[in-house]
């Protein structure tokens, strides 16, 4: 157990290393928040003035998105050079990855992220990093373990919890 915590810590750390260290992705999430508002209306003043009022209205929902897309769906694509959110059900991305010295296998799906260290002797330690849209959370799962890392307020749309290793949470501004 104590072997999976830290696993897990070492884990988040490359995550976090990587998502400060500048690496640059596609925004899919956003964009396809953009699509879906350049499809209301049309394109006379009406359709155009309905656009602005949901882009204004949804400014919120586009923060969480920007958040999500740049702290975590951009940091996959970096890594695996696919986007979990632009890919479409059934696909999959594999990438291997060394970091201090050890391998690690990348596998992308559609809303999730499978971490597995390659050692000589076999398999190694297990993670996987899971958006659920139904929660508005992402999740790391090991074993029969599920830990969550963030999930959007429910009352407050521009508040997300972040959870720490212990449990508790810290709500922040997105």
């Amino acid at each position: 157990m104590k072997s999976i915590k830290k696993f897990l810590t070492y884990s988040l750390f490359v995550f976090m290393s990587v998502t400060l260290s500048g690496c640059f992705g596609s925004f899919s999430l956003v964009r396809n928040l953009y699509e879906f508002n350049d499809s209301i209306g049309g394109d006379d003043v009406g359709g155009r003035f309905l656009k602005s009022v949901v882009f204004w209205v949804g400014g919120i929902v586009y923060s969480f998105a920007g958040l999500i897309d740049f702290t975590i769906l951009n940091v996959i694509e970096f890594w695996t050079g696919a986007n979990p959110i632009s890919m479409a059900p059934g696909e999959v991305e594999t990438q291997e990855v060394c970091y201090e010295g050890k391998t690690y296998l990348l596998t992308a799906t559609q809303n999730r992220m499978h971490v597995q260290e390659i050692v000589s002797e076999g398999e190694g330690e297990e993670v996987a990093l899971v958006f659920k849209p139904e929660n508005r959370a992402w999740y790391a799962q090991s074993d029969c373990q599920e830990i969550k890392l963030a999930e959007q307020d429910r009352d407050n749309a521009e508040m997300a919890h972040f959870y720490h290793m212990d449990g508790t949470a810290v709500l922040k501004p997105i």
